[in-house]
């Protein structure tokens, strides 16, 4: 329907002895259309390239490195120690003379009571286990953050190629308005329109191109690499264009009544997708695994009033007497247990009752985001579906007829150029809705843990 439109205005304004297409407002090039790029990189290769860059992601390796590190430490018993001097030695009378005086050697080992080296392991194991949790949020946010950079290039590009062609078709009309002044049937405010148009769409064009420097330069830093490196035309991938094609038999309702969703939605029922978001949100996964530590750091506490056993073993030297052996047991005695132990034990309590609370607000939130973001494919499908169906359709049409009107002059330049921008804003909110759409699938997919289109 716009190429219809486009050849009705190139045939009214060469057939009026227009001159050559230009690409001017006054002085002022207009640019349109992406930058010039290398060689284009798919989506798949910038998120290999972020997976292997990014230094969000290289930090939480290293922090999951660091809590795996401490598991084995945690359960170990300590270490013993070396005791080595004299006893019984007096200076100031017969020195080892003295059949009291010895050298020694001991060593000392403290075994802390069964069950309490086996909980701290376990809780420091559940750390590692919610660090290496961490990790997998913070990939899973680094591909999220990839694909919606990526998406809002692919957007750029489209409507920078939107821009083009409706200056190419404003042009046109610009040219015939100026034809009509000199031979008197057309006013020089409808040249000042057309002017003012172009001046719009030329600012459109400046702007859409300064959006990419900062999305290109976005993108570059999660990947770890100058801001300033191109990147290539993208274009949105597949599968999301399918979920948005209008089917052959158009667009069917759910409801009669105005607001329904677009039926036959690919997107899987809300229901299934909270329980996969619950089930493998690594989010959930760190609460699960800090909810054992807890637990394990509770045992501790109600085992912390069962005493250590402390061992010394030792040997007295006497020079040319009988050689001395030593061997002592000692035991803490808990003569204050409720003002420690169990002042432990209601600190483990409080902080496993927090960290239920914590666990479940965030399944509760998990579950509402996962909703809204349901809400929002299924509103920009829709959305996506009315304008590339309905409204653009026909306003392609009523800008075609205006071009007839005008080219046998039924139709005023106002009418036209009303028409033409109907036509540029609604081509630019489709775009705009499949971006968006492709946008809320990537945060949606980094919840649940997989691709939900085919």
């Amino acid at each position: 329907m716009l190429r219809l439109a486009l050849a009705v205005s190139a045939q009214l304004a060469w057939g009026a002895g227009a001159s050559p297409p230009a690409t001017e407002v006054g002085a002022r090039p207009i640019r349109t259309g992406p930058p010039s790029v290398r060689a284009e990189e798919t989506l798949e290769q910038l998120i290999e390239l972020a997976l292997e860059r990014n230094r969000d992601l290289r930090a939480a390796v290293a922090r999951a490195e660091a809590s795996r590190a401490r598991v084995t430490p945690a359960g170990t018993v300590p270490d013993p120690v070396l005791t080595v001097g004299v006893r019984s030695f007096a200076p100031a009378g017969d020195g080892f003379g003295d059949p009291m005086a010895h050298r020694v050697v001991g060593v000392r080992q403290t075994l802390p009571y069964p069950g309490k080296l086996s909980a701290m392991q376990t809780a420091a194991a559940r750390e590692a286990d919610a660090a290496e949790a961490a990790l997998e949020a913070v990939r899973r946010d680094v591909i999220r953050r990839v694909k919606r950079r990526v998406f809002e290039l692919a957007y750029l590009d489209a409507a920078s190629e939107i821009v083009a062609r409706h200056v190419e078709l404003l042009e046109g009309f610009s040219r015939a308005v100026t034809t009509r002044l000199a031979t008197g049937t057309a006013g020089q405010d409808d040249v000042l329109k057309a002017r003012v148009e172009l001046a719009r769409l030329s600012d459109e064009a400046s702007r859409l191109e300064e959006r990419r420097r900062q999305v290109v330069a976005f993108l570059n830093a999660l990947l770890d690499r100058d801001p300033e490196t191109p990147v290539g035309a993208v274009t949105l991938p597949e599968h999301v264009a399918a979920a948005l094609r209008t089917p052959e038999d158009g667009l069917r309702f759910m409801s009669p009544v105005a607001g329904g969703r677009l039926a036959h939605s690919p997107v899987p029922d809300l229901a299934s997708l909270q329980d996969r978001a619950v089930e493998s949100d690594p989010g959930v996964r760190r609460l699960r695994a800090l909810l054992k530590a807890e637990d394990a750091r509770e045992a501790f506490a109600r085992r912390s009033h069962l005493p250590d056993v402390t061992v010394d073993l030792g040997y007295g030297q006497r020079g040319d007497r009988a050689d001395l052996f030593s061997l002592l047991v000692s035991i803490p005695l808990p003569v204050h247990p409720r003002a420690r132990q169990a002042a432990w034990v209601r600190e483990a309590e409080s902080r496993r009752a927090a960290r239920d609370a914590e666990y479940a607000s965030y399944v509760a939130a998990l579950r509402s985001r996962v909703a809204e973001l349901h809400a929002e494919l299924e509103r920009l499908r829709t959305h996506a579906g009315i304008l590339a169906s309905a409204m653009i359709p026909q306003a392609g049409a009523a800008l075609q007829a205006a071009s007839a009107g005008f080219q046998v002059g039924r139709t005023d330049f106002l009418t036209l150029l009303t028409h033409q921008v109907d036509l540029f804003r609604y081509e630019l909110n489709l775009r705009q809705a499949m971006t968006e759409f492709a946008q809320a699938l990537a945060d949606l997919e980094a919840v649940v843990g997989k691709e939900i289109l085919k």
